[in-house]
């Protein structure tokens, strides 16, 4: 499917609209704030960051915006900022949160721990910058955690060593020192 991406009228509770040919910019999905649990746009060539409305989706549980060109340019005159904006940690039933290989600038936020249910971080192939946020020991069921291919700096913070759930880390390609127990 082609075209514009628009909000719907109606509350969903589940959208998938994955690998399709779907641009412009993210809507609110106003209609779907009290019900929508799974928004999966990845693969898309959608545009322009990512709008902190998306912090009032109360009941998401999945959020992959993968594979898109989000903060891309959409006009000689209009760039948008494409940093992940602070009120996605707003959202508390968060599990997995899929964001890789778009060209998202700017810090992981900080206070990403606040997410005690998420089990999934994909950030990879992005601009990302800065430390990783310490309080991510907050996502204590978190299994994967996923930065690679970013600009992010600093030692990897000790207390990552207390993530006993975690499965998989991939922090290649970026400017992280080792100075933990984990690598």
């Amino acid at each position: 499917m082609t075209g514009t991406l628009r909000d719907f009228q109606q509350p969903l509770v589940v959208l998938n609209l994955a690998s399709n040919r779907f641009s412009g910019t993210l809507p609110c999905f106003y209609a779907s704030r009290p019900s929508l649990t799974v928004l999966n746009l990845a693969d898309n060539s959608l545009v322009g960051g990512l709008p902190s409305c998306l912090g009032s989706l109360s009941e998401l549980t999945h959020l992959n915006l993968s594979f898109n060109a989000l903060s891309y340019e959409i006009s000689p005159r209009l760039m948008f900022s494409g940093e992940i904006p602070s009120r996605i940690t707003e959202l508390t039933r968060l599990q997995a949160l899929r964001l890789s290989h778009n060209l998202l600038t700017g810090n992981i936020p900080a206070r990403i721990g606040n997410l005690t249910y998420l089990q999934v971080i994909d950030l990879s192939h992005n601009a990302l910058t800065g430390p990783i946020p310490l309080n991510i020991v907050g996502c204590f069921q978190l299994l994967a955690l996923i930065i690679s291919n970013n600009n992010l700096s600093g030692e990897i913070q000790p207390a990552l060593d207390a993530l006993d759930s975690l499965k998989i880390l991939d922090i290649s390609s970026n400017r992280i020192s080792a100075r933990s127990r984990l690598l």
